[in-house]
């Protein structure tokens, strides 16, 4: 199945070959989770980051049990510093 992903900020760096400016299509295997686009992307330990599936925020916690279908968009971006 494919996913629409999108990372913003620092974050497009890690984005898979072939992804268009801050976006790409993800072919999953059926059953795939948050988890499994974290785990495609190999982000670095360190890295801070939120989730989004569909426009609701996803915690850490729930990634494992967050079941992704078809056509679904995830977004991951940096935490929002203010001041």
């Amino acid at each position: 199945m494919k996913v629409n992903l999108k990372m913003l900020g620092d974050l497009r760096q890690y984005l898979p070959a072939g992804a268009q400016f801050n976006r790409c299509e993800l072919v999953l295997t059926a059953g795939a989770t948050a988890s499994s686009v974290v785990a495609h992307l190999a982000l670095p330990d360190e890295k801070t980051y939120l989730l989004m599936v569909n426009g609701a925020m996803v915690q850490q916690s729930d990634y494992a049990t967050t079941y992704l279908q078809a056509d679904d968009e995830v977004i991951l971006f940096p935490p929002i510093k203010g001041g």
